[in-house]
């Protein structure tokens, strides 16, 4: 008898009773034998507990899940979801085998199988090939273990099929390959084939629309060959309702009893067309993807994103290519005009240089007559004139001066806006102390102090660069005439977009930063001519030489504390 007994301490536990009665004489004696079986009770209760929940999960799982034994490989338990792996309810392959059911495609696949669980006694995702119920190859994927059941040797499956995910991967890979880096009329014949290929389509028309409202095709597959491009008149056509459409429209010739209607695809029987409208930005119809099926189809979700996927792609490449022929036309315009302009801007070239020429021989020949004639007056008149007389044509001969400085400068002016940078690496340090050993034989009196940083370089034309040096040490010379000691510095003053910049400083005069938009424009003057010489154009000079070269520059001072200009001749890409 099972029961249960408690124990002096509390313990309630399993207990077995054996009792007898006996008799001796007059004597009745009880004989009782009690036994713990806790331990057994409990072992049962656990493996009846994982029989219970193995068997749960045999029947429950999504896996089609089956035992088979391995003597003779029979199928001896079954569980509802091979159903959805081969078609084959449980009854139908209780008791049968691989061969009774010819599941293997191939011998040479179950041989691989066999193999590999022989060899290592489990098989971790096999992928192979099964006949299903109804005789057609499925993909599936097997899991196998070899466990000992009851002492038999048998084989724990796990399938499951793949067929639909190898459907979708090829979709994907469809999808890549459509979406490939070919242009122009090559992306769309490609793209066509593959679309065609992923969604099993009979017939693809990837069109443009024309100026006039025809259609052009870009591409046209039929039943898997593509077909030569052709114009194609849309009126009464079934495109017509696709274009007039937001979003991807699927027609059924079935369900709306009409006869689809596409001239280029020339199928005998057309169930199911599918197509999207192609819009540039601004949401006008610029094409049509449309694709055809000669059974009546219903898209799936996959076949629809598949569909707009490929139309997205297909949209963008054919914007890209209407905008790339605007860019050409465009471009043959361009290169016309811009031959006429060059031809306009040589003719304004030799204009300036003839004029150049005029104002350096017909403005510069009166004065060099009015200055001789002057020098031929104070001689002849040596000993007769008078201290005003001497006045006067010493501010002839000043004027005479001046104006010769300011053609000599208007002219260096117009040549730096002409010609072709000869860029190259350059040695400021050398330009500037060769215009710094030229100011020194000018004026040895000066007692000026001058200090080139060395090795500074920079990627311009030289002989321009000679010229910014000349005009900004010439100035820094000239205004710290009246400075004593004079100082004048040049360095490099950090880079901008990969260019260096340069300093020059001095001690000198300086300017007032409220009048420096005037610094840098011609005949602009920050000092009078009677306390500095000068034309106002040096400056202007400078900034159109630092601008060929896609450089900057800017002057900084105060009065009486000297001037500084930082400069760069650009990172070498002008010119």
């Amino acid at each position: 008898m099972r029961a249960r007994s408690l124990c002096k301490d509390g313990r309630s536990i399993d207990v077995e009773i054996s009792a007898e009665l006996l008799e001796e004489g007059f004597e009745r004696l009880l004989l009782v034998m009690v036994l713990d079986v806790t331990n057994e009770v409990a072992s049962r209760m656990a493996l009846e507990t994982s029989q219970q929940r193995f068997s749960t999960a045999f029947s429950f799982s999504p896996l089609g899940t089956l035992i088979c034994r391995l003597r003779d490989g029979q199928y001896l338990e079954v569980n509802d979801a091979n159903e959805q792996v081969l078609g084959y309810g449980a009854d139908e392959m209780l008791g049968h085998t691989s061969k009774d059911l010819n599941i293997w495609v191939t011998e040479a696949e179950h041989q691989a199988y066999s193999r590999q669980l022989d060899e290592h006694g489990e098989v971790l995702g096999f992928p192979t090939r099964l006949r299903n119920k109804w005789g057609e190859p499925v993909h599936v994927k097997l899991w196998t273990r070899r466990i000992d059941l009851d002492g038999e040797p048998c084989d724990l499956v796990y399938s499951v099929n793949v067929t639909e995910q190898q459907r979708r991967e090829a979709m994907l890979m469809s999808v890549a390959r459509g979406v490939s880096s070919k242009t122009g009329e090559a992306f769309f014949l490609s793209l066509a084939e593959r679309l065609a290929e992923g969604i099993g389509a009979d017939g693809v028309l990837i069109g443009e629309l024309g100026q006039s409202g025809e259609l052009d095709t870009l591409a046209l597959l039929q039943e898997g060959d593509l077909q030569p491009n052709r114009g194609l008149a849309l009126a009464q056509t079934t495109l017509i309702g696709i274009l007039a459409q937001e979003e991807l429209v699927t027609i059924d010739a079935r369900a709306s009893q009409m006869v689809l209607n596409v001239p280029a695809l020339e199928l005998d029987a057309m169930q199911t067309m599918s197509g999207v409208a192609l819009r540039d930005p601004d949401g006008s119809a610029i094409g049509v993807m449309a694709v055809v099926w000669r059974e009546r189809r219903d898209p799936t979700p996959d076949v629809r994103a598949l569909l707009t996927i490929f139309a997205s792609r297909c949209n963008a490449e054919l914007v890209r290519l209407r905008r790339d022929r605007e860019i050409r036309r465009l471009q043959a315009s361009l290169e016309h005009r811009v031959a006429a302009r060059t031809q306009q801007l040589e003719y304004l070239n030799r204009e300036l240089e003839s004029f150049s020429y005029s104002v350096s021989h017909d403005l510069k020949s009166p004065l060099r007559s009015m200055d001789g004639f002057t020098h031929m007056l104070r001689e002849q008149m040596a000993g007769r004139l008078t201290q005003e007389d001497e006045h006067l044509i010493a501010r002839v001969q000043g004027a005479i001066a001046r104006m010769n400085s300011l053609i000599t400068d208007l002219l260096a002016l117009a040549r730096v806006s002409q010609g072709r940078l000869q860029r190259m690496e350059v040695s400021l340090t050398d330009l500037a102390e060769d215009v710094a050993r030229r100011l020194y034989h000018t004026d040895a009196s000066r007692e000026v102090e001058v200090r080139i940083q060395p090795s500074l370089t920079a990627n311009c034309d030289a002989r321009m660069a000679h010229i910014v040096l000349e005009n900004l040490l010439g100035n820094a010379w000239k205004y710290t005439r009246h400075q004593t000691p004079a100082l004048i510095e040049m360095g490099i003053h950090g880079t901008v977009g990969g260019a260096p910049r340069f300093y020059i400083r001095d001690n000198g005069a300086g300017f007032d930063m409220s009048r420096s938009d005037r610094l840098f424009k011609p005949f602009n003057r920050l000092h009078a001519v009677t306390e500095f010489e000068g034309s106002g154009v040096g400056l202007a000079t400078v900034r159109r030489i630092i601008e060929r070269h896609g450089g900057d520059i800017a002057g900084s001072g105060r009065p009486g504390g000297g001037a500084t200009f930082v400069f760069s001749f650009g990172n070498g890409t002008t010119g």
